[in-house]
Order: structure tokens, then sequence, then C-alpha cells
């Protein structure tokens, strides 16, 4: 079944090439029974963790006993992440049938869309990272480059991040030079994850589709290209931070 522009930003419709410049993951098909029971929480809020297949269940405890360190669990195109619900690393299959019991609207919803479309529903889980907001960062990509970038969390201000705007904005465009080359898709939002670590490499955490219902963080031009070529970023006072993505 042809991707498109939307589903092509799942993580399952990801060329080789695309999910190498990720966190390590592996990822499952979800059987029939299990995709429609996250999918009634659009309704149900939530349900019963023991009706899970006993298949999931298998495959969830040999994945979080290989990476005893802990998992980030995700649909293909949509995370788990609840505002009440802070991401914490997941090591136990007991610990993944409560996250996927209780999917959140959002997910539930991804859910129903990909259950009533005949798609399958994929299930990953990551090799789990410690990202704080500060290190979330949302890229404009058109035509396969990068053309500005801003801070996730735009209605916090980080105030080191003034200071280091400079060597971030280089990371993202280096980061672009290995991206644009492999993307399957010409236009996009990218979510990347820059460390503090300024020797530690940049890792794509998420791809949207461009277009009016994906949050724009900072760029309200998203759409429409009518930003500059800058990282955008939120100061303690003042307009918001802009500062020049170097050349590619």
């Amino acid at each position: 079944m042809p991707a498109g522009p939307f589903y092509g930003t799942f993580i399952e419709y990801w060329p080789a090439s695309v999910a190498a410049l990720s966190m390590p993951q592996v990822g499952t098909v979800l059987g029939d029974a299990d995709a429609e029971l996250i999918a009634s929480c659009v309704e149900l809020g939530g349900v019963c963790p023991s009706r899970f297949s006993a298949a999931l269940t298998s495959w969830l405890h040999r994945v979080t006993q290989a990476w005893s360190q802990g998992v980030f669990l995700r649909l293909g195109g949509r995370s788990f992440v609840l505002p009440a619900r802070p991401p914490v690393p997941v090591t136990t299959a007991g610990q993944a049938l409560q996250v996927l019991a209780f999917p959140g609207e959002r997910a539930a919803r991804m859910a129903r869309r990909c259950v009533l479309a005949g798609r399958p529903l994929w299930l990953f889980a990551r090799h789990w990272r410690s990202i704080t907001p500060e290190e979330e960062f949302r890229l404009v990509v058109r035509n396969r480059q990068i053309t500005a970038a801003s801070q996730i969390h735009h209605r916090l201000c980080f105030p080191g991040l003034a200071g280091r705007a400079d060597a971030v904005a280089r990371r993202i465009v280096r980061f672009g030079a290995r991206l644009g080359p492999v993307l399957h898709l010409d236009d996009v939002i990218a979510d990347v994850w820059v460390p503090f670590d300024d020797t530690a490499g940049v890792e794509l955490i998420e791809l949207n589709p461009l277009m009016s219902v994906t949050g724009r963080a900072l760029l309200e031009g998203a759409v429409t290209g009518a930003h500059p070529r800058a990282l955008h970023f939120r100061q303690p006072h003042g307009p918001i931070g802009i500062v020049p993505l170097p050349p590619s």
C-alpha cells in the first residue's frame, strides 16, 4: 500500500539509511486484536493489560530482556508520551503492557486511523535515551534541505540555550547534510535530539508531515516558508532569538 507524504513519515516506511540516523530500534506489526484494543482507547481511555495477546507479551519480554537499560515504546506514527506521564525507561513486559493499555488519545486515534484504513499498526521499541526538553529541536525540511529550526518546547525558556545556539545551529546543519541525501520525502518536519555533549551525534527522533496541523514550535511560517533560515529559540526577555544556520 503506497505510503504518501503522511504515512511515509511513519517509522515503518523509513529507508534503512534514514533509520540509521535514529537511535537503535526494533519493530513488530501488531495483530488485529491488539491494534483494535489500542484503537478502542479513543472511547474507553484504557483497557486491561491482560487482554493483549500472548504473542505481543512474548515479544515485549524478549525486547526488554535484550535491552536491560530500558526501552522507549511508540507506534510508528505517534508516541505514547502524555503531559501527565513523562517518558521513563520501560524495563519489563508488564510495564510495556501498562503503556499500551493507556496509550493516550493521540496514539489511540492514530491506531484507529490505521485500523480503519486497513493499514498495519507497527509498534517500535527504541534503545532508551535520556533526553531533556532543551535538547529537542524541530527542523523544517524543504526539497530535502533544512530551511529553519526551532526548539520544540517553544513555551519554555532555556537560559543556557542562547550561549550554545551557534554550536547547535552548526550541528543541525551537519546533520542535515547526512539526512537530505537519504531522505525518502522531499518536504517534512524532522524532530531531532541535539545532546549537550558537543562530541555526541545528533539523532533523528521522528518525522512529521509538513502541513498546517503539524505543530510549528516557534516557526509561524513553517508551512508557507515565510521564515528566516535560522535557529529560533525563546529568550528570557525580548524577542525570539534567531541564529542563522550556516551554509550546508
